[in-house]
């Protein structure tokens, strides 16, 4: 049954979390180990911070163990004015090189805020070493993640510049523990996007097979959420810069767009999948508009996308919770479709709490993202087993499908 795949999936999550979350901060020092243990570490502590309003400065380093003191020459890539990078020094005592990967998780919903959103951006625009070592950038979507090779018997600086949006979550990676953890995020992120298009393709069958206006209204928030687990995890901008080089919109305005369509789907669902016209009129009313206000503010994402991302924010949380509380209201009458929709409306909210959660608090990428994608993949499989049962049963049997009240009233 549908419960049973919406408890296996739950597990699966939360076994995924647990699984990554093997941190090991090192003690508090001024030289980072490069043989440390655990599979990564927590590198902020280490950072010293360089600041400039030159694109090539001179940073002096520690005197090495034979008492030399050494510099480093910082050149800029950034726009500027203002040029900032963060440094730290990595050490080898070890016989044998070790393969290491820094990274960071790029700016995207995580910690973007809600009533004013931040832009998304690449925390980490380059990397440079003080040593004829060269960073190479790997490519991970959502990640800014540099490989390097730190020689035997040897102390390493690495300098990052950094972006506007700031430096957060900085880890320094063992190469073979990096390229195993980046394929489990790859397997989980593959399942998930399979589970949620297998969702999108069934709601469009139904489309195609039954005139009920629920289905392609449905579209407008199941098409937009598939689009927001793929720019999530940096899917969406790979693929449309390779199909449209040229023409691809920014992170914000992608952003923007997506969540402005999911919000007027939100309240399109809450009137026609529980058929609040007949019962609740004035909220059908409020609902239908603040649909109509959401497709217009798609179009104005093309100007000004943080605006229209702070009002979608608010105007999605306030819309799943009147349409939660609606739920509940008709269910308590005995409307059927409000009964048999509730939990759809129940996983939604716990799934918008919880990404209010993660835009204000900024927790751990390696705790957001997964609950982030996931939990909207689940409100999708939920939502298409509910559309399922809806036309099926309408099909077999029509007169379920409206409430016991109007069923007596019409036998009188």
């Amino acid at each position: 049954s549908w419960r049973v795949t919406i408890a296996a999936w739950i597990c699966f999550c939360i076994a995924l979390v647990v699984s990554t979350v093997d941190v090991l901060a090192q003690d508090s020092g001024q030289v980072v180990r490069a043989d440390f243990p655990a599979s990564h570490i927590d590198v902020v502590p280490f950072l010293g911070a360089v600041q400039s309003d030159k694109r090539q400065v001179v940073v002096q380093l520690p005197a090495n163990s034979a008492g030399q003191s050494e510099s480093m020459n910082l050149q800029a890539t950034g726009r500027g004015p203002q040029f900032r990078w963060a440094i730290f020094t990595t050490a080898n005592p070890s016989e044998v090189e070790r393969e290491l990967v820094i990274d960071a998780a790029r700016q995207s919903f995580p910690g973007s805020g809600i009533t004013s959103p931040s832009y998304s951006s690449s925390r980490i625009s380059a990397a440079s070493s003080s040593r004829s070592v060269t960073l190479r950038r790997l490519n991970i979507p959502d990640r800014d993640a540099f490989a390097f090779t730190v020689p035997p018997k040897t102390s390493l600086t690495v300098a990052l510049e950094l972006s506007e949006v700031g430096v957060s979550g900085v880890r320094l990676w063992q190469r073979s523990a990096f390229d195993h953890n980046a394929y489990r995020q790859a397997l989980y992120r593959g399942i998930v996007l399979g589970m949620a298009m297998l969702a999108v393709v069934v709601i469009t069958c139904l489309v195609l097979l039954s005139p009920q206006i629920v289905f392609p209204l449905s579209m407008i928030f199941a098409v937009p959420a598939v689009g927001f687990i793929t720019l999530e995890t940096g899917q969406l901008e790979a693929a449309l810069s390779a199909i449209l080089p040229v023409f691809v919109p920014r992170h914000e305005v992608l952003s923007a767009l997506i969540e402005a369509f999911m919000m007027a789907g939100v309240m399109f669902m809450g009137v026609t999948i529980m058929r609040t016209r007949r019962q609740l009129p004035t909220l059908s009313g409020l609902l239908i508009f603040a649909g109509g206000a959401g497709i217009a503010l798609a179009a104005y994402a093309l100007i000004e996308p943080v605006l229209v991302k702070q009002i979608v924010r608010v105007g999605f949380a306030l819309g799943v919770a009147t349409v939660l509380v609606a739920s509940a209201i008709l269910a308590g009458r005995g409307g059927v479709r409000a009964r048999s929709s509730l939990m759809v409306w129940i996983l939604l909210g716990l799934w918008t709490a919880a990404a209010s959660y993660i835009a204000i608090a900024r927790p751990p990428s390696e705790l957001a993202s997964p609950v982030l994608v996931g939990g909207l993949a689940l409100v999708l499989v939920a939502l298409a087993f509910i559309l399922a049962y809806f036309a099926f049963s309408s099909a077999l049997n029509p007169e379920q499908d409206t409430l016991e009240a109007e069923r007596n009233a019409l036998a009188l």
